[in-house]
C-alpha cells in the first residue's frame, strides 16, 4: 500500500510537470502566431481604410470568427499587440 502511494505520487508529479512544460511551450507560440496575424491584418486594414489615430491593444477587438484561436488568451493578446503596434508604426510614416 505504501509503495502504491509513492508510485501514484510520482506519476501525478510527472504528469503535472509534463503539462506545465507543454503549456509553457505552447503559450509563446500562440502569442507569436497572434502577433503575426495582427500585423498582417493591420497592414491590410491600413491599406484599405487608413487609420488616423494611434491605438492601444485594448482598442483591438479579438472576439471574431476570423481566427480559430481567439478563445486563447495568449493568441488574442498577441493579435491585439501586433495589430495596434503595426497601425501605430504605419501612422508614423
Amino acid at each position: 500500500m505504501f509503495l502504491s502511494t509513492i508510485l501514484l505520487t510520482l506519476v501525478l508529479t510527472a504528469i503535472a510537470a509534463g503539462i506545465h512544460v507543454v503549456l509553457a511551450k505552447t503559450s509563446p507560440s500562440l502569442y507569436k502566431q497572434g502577433y503575426a496575424n495582427g500585423v498582417s491584418d493591420a497592414k491590410l486594414v491600413q491599406s484599405s481604410f487608413p487609420a488616423s489615430a494611434t491605438m492601444s491593444p485594448d482598442d483591438v477587438d479579438c472576439d471574431s470568427d476570423i481566427h480559430s484561436h481567439v478563445s486563447n488568451e495568449d493568441y488574442c493578446s498577441g493579435y491585439q499587440h501586433g495589430f495596434s503596434d503595426t497601425i501605430n508604426e504605419l501612422l508614423k510614416r
